[in-house]
Protein backbone atom coordinates (compact mmCIF):
# COMPACT_ATOMS: atom_id res chain seq x y z
CA UNK A 1 0.00 0.00 0.00
CA UNK A 2 1.36 3.43 -0.92
CA UNK A 3 0.23 6.92 0.04
CA UNK A 4 1.38 10.54 0.25
CA UNK A 5 2.19 12.92 3.11
CA UNK A 6 3.71 16.03 1.56
CA UNK A 7 3.10 16.65 -2.16
CA UNK A 8 4.85 13.98 -4.18
CA UNK A 9 6.28 12.18 -1.12
CA UNK A 10 5.78 8.45 -1.51
CA UNK A 11 5.18 6.30 1.57
CA UNK A 12 5.20 2.53 1.72
CA UNK A 13 3.10 0.93 4.43
CA UNK A 14 2.77 -2.63 5.70
CA UNK A 15 -0.33 -3.47 7.72
CA UNK A 16 -0.99 0.28 8.06
CA UNK A 17 2.48 0.83 9.58
CA UNK A 18 4.89 3.17 7.76
CA UNK A 19 7.98 1.34 6.51
CA UNK A 20 9.72 3.59 4.00
CA UNK A 21 9.40 7.01 2.40
CA UNK A 22 10.82 8.69 -0.72
CA UNK A 23 10.81 12.50 -0.48
CA UNK A 24 9.53 14.12 -3.66
CA UNK A 25 10.58 17.33 -5.43
CA UNK A 26 8.01 19.38 -3.47
CA UNK A 27 8.62 17.75 -0.11
CA UNK A 28 8.36 19.57 3.20
CA UNK A 29 10.67 17.13 4.99
CA UNK A 30 13.84 18.75 6.34
CA UNK A 31 15.50 15.94 8.32
CA UNK A 32 16.79 18.47 10.83
CA UNK A 33 18.53 20.64 8.21
CA UNK A 34 16.22 23.64 8.20
CA UNK A 35 15.39 23.35 4.50
CA UNK A 36 13.42 20.90 2.37
CA UNK A 37 15.33 17.80 1.33
CA UNK A 38 13.93 16.25 -1.87
CA UNK A 39 14.89 12.85 -3.24
CA UNK A 40 15.84 11.22 0.05
CA UNK A 41 15.01 7.67 1.05
CA UNK A 42 13.79 7.45 4.63
CA UNK A 43 13.64 4.02 6.28
CA UNK A 44 11.70 3.86 9.54
CA UNK A 45 13.49 0.80 10.94
CA UNK A 46 16.81 -0.33 9.47
CA UNK A 47 18.80 -3.55 9.90
CA UNK A 48 22.05 -4.24 8.06
CA UNK A 49 23.08 -7.77 7.08
CA UNK A 50 21.79 -10.91 5.36
CA UNK A 51 17.98 -10.99 5.38
CA UNK A 52 17.93 -14.66 6.42
CA UNK A 53 20.76 -14.50 8.96
CA UNK A 54 20.62 -13.81 12.69
CA UNK A 55 23.84 -11.82 12.22
CA UNK A 56 21.97 -8.78 10.85
CA UNK A 57 22.06 -5.82 13.24
CA UNK A 58 19.81 -2.82 13.82
CA UNK A 59 21.12 0.68 13.13
CA UNK A 60 19.10 3.53 14.61
CA UNK A 61 19.40 6.95 16.26
CA UNK A 62 18.71 8.54 19.63
CA UNK A 63 19.90 10.93 22.31
CA UNK A 64 21.52 8.26 24.50
CA UNK A 65 22.32 4.58 24.72
CA UNK A 66 19.19 2.46 25.29
CA UNK A 67 18.20 1.71 28.86
CA UNK A 68 15.28 -0.62 28.08
CA UNK A 69 14.42 -3.37 25.62
CA UNK A 70 16.36 -6.31 24.21
CA UNK A 71 19.47 -5.52 22.16
CA UNK A 72 22.19 -7.51 20.42
CA UNK A 73 25.95 -7.03 20.41
CA UNK A 74 26.90 -5.04 17.33
CA UNK A 75 23.90 -2.70 17.25
CA UNK A 76 24.68 1.01 16.83
CA UNK A 77 22.65 4.02 17.95
CA UNK A 78 23.78 7.23 16.23
CA UNK A 79 23.61 10.39 18.34
CA UNK A 80 21.10 12.74 16.67
CA UNK A 81 22.24 15.57 18.95
CA UNK A 82 26.00 15.09 18.61
CA UNK A 83 28.38 17.96 19.33
CA UNK A 84 32.16 18.29 19.11
CA UNK A 85 32.54 16.97 22.67
CA UNK A 86 29.86 14.26 22.83
CA UNK A 87 29.64 10.71 21.55
CA UNK A 88 29.10 10.19 17.84
CA UNK A 89 27.20 7.00 18.60
CA UNK A 90 26.78 4.15 21.07
CA UNK A 91 27.58 0.50 20.29
CA UNK A 92 26.15 -2.53 22.05
CA UNK A 93 29.06 -4.74 23.12
CA UNK A 94 27.13 -7.42 25.01
CA UNK A 95 23.70 -8.83 24.17
CA UNK A 96 21.05 -8.34 26.86
CA UNK A 97 18.19 -6.23 28.19
CA UNK A 98 19.22 -3.49 27.58
CA UNK A 99 22.68 -4.95 26.90
CA UNK A 100 26.04 -3.29 27.58
CA UNK A 101 26.79 -0.12 25.61
CA UNK A 102 29.94 1.90 25.00
CA UNK A 103 30.25 5.42 23.66
CA UNK A 104 32.01 6.01 20.33
CA UNK A 105 33.89 9.30 20.06
CA UNK A 106 35.22 10.88 16.89
CA UNK A 107 38.89 11.20 17.81
CA UNK A 108 41.60 12.88 19.85
CA UNK A 109 41.48 16.51 20.90
CA UNK A 110 37.70 16.96 20.92
CA UNK A 111 36.45 14.25 23.24
CA UNK A 112 37.52 12.12 26.22
CA UNK A 113 40.09 9.44 25.52
CA UNK A 114 39.83 6.19 27.43
CA UNK A 115 37.31 3.66 28.63
CA UNK A 116 33.60 4.16 29.21
CA UNK A 117 31.31 2.81 31.93
CA UNK A 118 31.47 -0.98 32.14
CA UNK A 119 35.18 -1.28 31.40
CA UNK A 120 36.27 -0.62 34.97
CA UNK A 121 36.02 -2.12 38.42
CA UNK A 122 37.35 -1.92 41.97
CA UNK A 123 39.09 -4.23 44.41
CA UNK A 124 40.37 -3.92 47.99
CA UNK A 125 43.63 -5.41 49.12
CA UNK A 126 43.39 -7.73 52.13
CA UNK A 127 45.89 -8.58 54.88
CA UNK A 128 48.92 -6.49 53.81
CA UNK A 129 50.30 -4.09 51.21
CA UNK A 130 52.10 -7.03 49.56
CA UNK A 131 48.92 -9.11 49.17
CA UNK A 132 47.96 -9.77 45.56
CA UNK A 133 44.59 -8.73 44.14
CA UNK A 134 42.53 -9.88 41.15
CA UNK A 135 40.52 -7.57 38.90
CA UNK A 136 39.86 -8.60 35.29
CA UNK A 137 39.10 -5.12 33.97
CA UNK A 138 40.79 -2.73 31.54
CA UNK A 139 40.77 0.02 34.16
CA UNK A 140 39.86 0.42 37.78
CA UNK A 141 40.84 1.19 41.35
CA UNK A 142 42.82 -0.75 43.91
CA UNK A 143 42.40 0.24 47.57
CA UNK A 144 45.57 -0.85 49.31
CA UNK A 145 45.72 -2.31 52.81
CA UNK A 146 46.28 0.27 55.54
CA UNK A 147 49.24 -1.60 57.05
CA UNK A 148 52.29 0.41 58.06
CA UNK A 149 55.04 1.11 55.51
CA UNK A 150 58.39 2.18 56.95
CA UNK A 151 60.21 5.31 55.84
CA UNK A 152 62.08 4.66 52.61
CA UNK A 153 60.54 1.19 52.25
CA UNK A 154 58.65 -0.17 49.25
CA UNK A 155 55.80 -2.67 49.06
CA UNK A 156 54.95 -4.51 45.87
CA UNK A 157 51.97 -6.66 44.96
CA UNK A 158 50.69 -8.54 41.92
CA UNK A 159 47.55 -7.41 40.11
CA UNK A 160 46.16 -10.50 38.39
CA UNK A 161 44.18 -9.30 35.38
CA UNK A 162 43.18 -11.40 32.36
CA UNK A 163 42.93 -8.21 30.26
CA UNK A 164 46.69 -7.66 30.39
CA UNK A 165 48.96 -8.97 27.63
CA UNK A 166 52.72 -9.16 28.01
CA UNK A 167 53.19 -6.35 25.46
CA UNK A 168 50.70 -3.97 27.10
CA UNK A 169 51.42 -0.79 29.04
CA UNK A 170 49.79 -0.49 32.48
CA UNK A 171 49.60 3.03 33.89
CA UNK A 172 49.04 3.57 37.61
CA UNK A 173 48.72 6.64 39.80
CA UNK A 174 47.66 7.58 43.31
CA UNK A 175 44.01 8.66 43.45
CA UNK A 176 43.43 9.34 47.15
CA UNK A 177 44.12 8.23 50.71
CA UNK A 178 47.77 9.32 50.65
CA UNK A 179 49.64 12.08 52.45
CA UNK A 180 50.80 14.63 49.89
CA UNK A 181 54.36 14.29 48.58
CA UNK A 182 54.87 11.06 50.51
CA UNK A 183 54.81 8.26 47.90
CA UNK A 184 55.86 7.19 44.45
CA UNK A 185 54.03 4.38 42.64
CA UNK A 186 54.76 2.49 39.46
CA UNK A 187 54.52 -0.76 37.55
CA UNK A 188 57.80 -2.68 37.57
CA UNK A 189 56.76 -5.83 35.67
CA UNK A 190 54.13 -6.80 33.08
CA UNK A 191 53.26 -10.36 32.02
CA UNK A 192 50.41 -12.14 30.29
CA UNK A 193 47.55 -11.93 32.78
CA UNK A 194 49.23 -9.82 35.44
CA UNK A 195 51.44 -6.92 36.41
CA UNK A 196 53.39 -5.96 39.53
CA UNK A 197 52.71 -2.62 41.24
CA UNK A 198 55.15 -1.06 43.70
CA UNK A 199 54.49 1.71 46.23
CA UNK A 200 57.42 3.42 47.99
CA UNK A 201 57.25 5.63 51.10
CA UNK A 202 59.35 8.76 50.45
CA UNK A 203 58.62 10.39 53.79
CA UNK A 204 60.83 10.50 56.87
CA UNK A 205 58.47 8.36 58.94
CA UNK A 206 56.33 5.27 58.77
CA UNK A 207 52.88 5.66 57.16
CA UNK A 208 49.79 3.50 57.67
CA UNK A 209 47.38 4.62 54.96
CA UNK A 210 44.85 2.87 52.71
CA UNK A 211 46.21 4.37 49.50
CA UNK A 212 43.79 4.22 46.55
CA UNK A 213 45.37 3.60 43.15
CA UNK A 214 43.92 4.17 39.68
CA UNK A 215 45.13 1.95 36.84
CA UNK A 216 44.48 1.64 33.11
CA UNK A 217 45.64 -0.96 30.60
CA UNK A 218 46.85 0.49 27.30
CA UNK A 219 46.81 -2.17 24.60
CA UNK A 220 50.11 -2.42 22.71
CA UNK A 221 52.00 -4.84 20.46
CA UNK A 222 55.66 -5.71 20.08
CA UNK A 223 55.55 -6.31 16.32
Amino acid sequence: MAGRKYAEDLWTHYNNNPVEKLSGPSTGEQYGRGAAQPYYRHVVNFALGPYNNAGARVLTYGAAAPTTGAHAAGEIVFNNGATSTTAVAWQCVATGTPGTWRAIFSGFGIAPVGYSTGAGGAVTQATAKSTGVTLNKLSGQVTMNAGSLAAGAAAGFTLTNSQIAASDIVKVNIASGASADSYVVGVDAVAAGSCRISLRNLSAGALAEAVVLNFAVIKAVAA
